[in-house]
């Protein structure tokens, strides 16, 4: 079977070698390697997101609706918009807000990742192998949910969402 082959990087997210993406390499995903998330802001200033497939890791928990793990000999950008692509059927133009780096779980290796935006009102298509729901909601909103109820979201979204509304001032 092929398997997507991924960078791993090390502590400073320089380039170590790659690995296929086996779903054991995915399932603990203990060595270090580069991700990106996309948020999107819909015209009524709400962000849209998306409940997480119970096939996928993170079931059932909230997550920006488009990210992904970085393929090997793409950048985090062309990564955004492959992704974007994939996963709400647009070809925006994704916009760098920032980059952070997290601790995995298993206290193993990072992860590093990338966010970016755009801003539309769909028509999102190709969700549907990713999510069992897209949702949305305002700043304020997710502000409140992420704080009072974590468990609600994914670690990633939380760290990014975290960083993300300290540069947004929301």
């Amino acid at each position: 079977m092929n398997y997507e082959i991924i960078d791993l990087v090390d502590e400073n997210n320089i380039i170590i070698g790659t690995i296929e993406r086996t779903p054991e390499w995915n399932a603990n995903r203990t060595t270090s390697h580069r991700f990106v998330d996309v948020y999107v802001k819909l015209s009524n200033g709400r962000y849209l997101m998306q409940q997480r497939a119970a096939h996928k890791k993170g079931a059932l928990k909230f997550n920006s609706p488009v990210g992904g793990i970085v393929t090997s000999g793409l950048t985090y950008e062309q990564a955004a918009q492959q992704e974007l692509r994939e996963e709400l059927g647009l070809d925006d133009k994704v916009k760098f807000v920032t980059a952070f780096k997290e601790t995995l779980g298993s206290g193993e290796g990072f992860a590093f990742a990338e966010i970016f935006e755009i801003e539309s009102d769909g028509p999102f298509t190709g969700w549907e192998a990713e999510a069992e729901r897209l949702e949305s909601f305002t700043a304020d909103e997710l502000n409140f949910m992420t704080e009072r109820f974590p468990y609600l979201f994914t670690t990633g979204f939380i760290k990014g969402w975290s960083i993300y509304r300290q540069i947004n001032n929301i």
